[in-house]
């Protein structure tokens, strides 16, 4: 039995032996694990911010690029640098405003016959109305000032400008008889009158949504 011992003794030990080195080895695996779990949910954070970050860039760059595929690379880092401004800085309404003029303008120039042409005709309709909304929602106390722009000089103006107000803006409600004024006289002497006249029409009945009845 005396010899018996020293082999229990032996055996017993290489066992413990074993049992921490498996034990050394679960607090490893354990210790990658959350070293792993914390990596992933920070990529994941990572992600969602630059998802978001992307997102923002798109919206902004909708609204200053009108011409997508005809600007060089001398006018994307511009405009680029215009988004990134925009992300760090908020845009003061005259800046807003701007814009918004800017946008009137490029459609101006309209060849019904080219698809190229139509395609940016309909980007700055897109971006001038959204740049309205924006106005409305920022700085919602300068749509009376906005509202100028019914006097302008450019019947292009004057008419987006009507057009926003009454579909997009939380207008004052002496801007709404102005507004439709310069519609009606759209509808009278326009080339596209009856295009006007349907819209007059539609507004008495209702059937033109506002910022009132959404």
């Amino acid at each position: 039995m005396v010899s018996a011992l020293p082999l229990a003794l032996s055996g017993a030990k290489s066992l413990l032996n074993r049992l921490q080195s498996t034990i050394l080895r679960l607090k490893a695996s354990t210790l990658t694990m959350f070293v792993l779990i914390v990596f992933l949910c920070t990529i994941n954070g990572v992600t969602t911010i630059l998802q978001s970050l992307l997102g923002q860039m798109a919206r902004e760059l909708e609204m200053y690029w009108p011409e997508s595929r005809l600007m060089c690379s001398r006018n994307l880092v511009s405009t680029l640098s215009k988004i990134w401004w925009r992300s760090v800085f908020e845009m003061t309404y005259e800046q807003l405003v701007e814009m918004w003029l800017d946008a009137v303008q490029q459609q101006k120039y309209v060849d019904y016959a080219d698809r190229n042409s139509v395609e940016k005709y309909n980007h700055c309709t897109d971006r001038y109305r959204k740049i309205a909304r924006q106005i409305d929602e920022s700085y919602g106390d300068k749509i009376t000032s906005f509202s100028e722009l019914l006097n302008s000089d450019d019947t292009d103006v004057r008419v987006a400008c009507a057009f926003c107000l009454l579909e997009l803006t939380h207008y004052p409600m002496d801007v709404e008889a102005r507004a439709l004024e310069v519609i009606k006289l759209q509808a009278e002497t326009a080339w596209d009158a009856i295009g006007y006249s349907l819209w007059l029409d539609d507004w008495e009945n209702g059937r033109i949504k506002t910022q009132y009845t959404l």
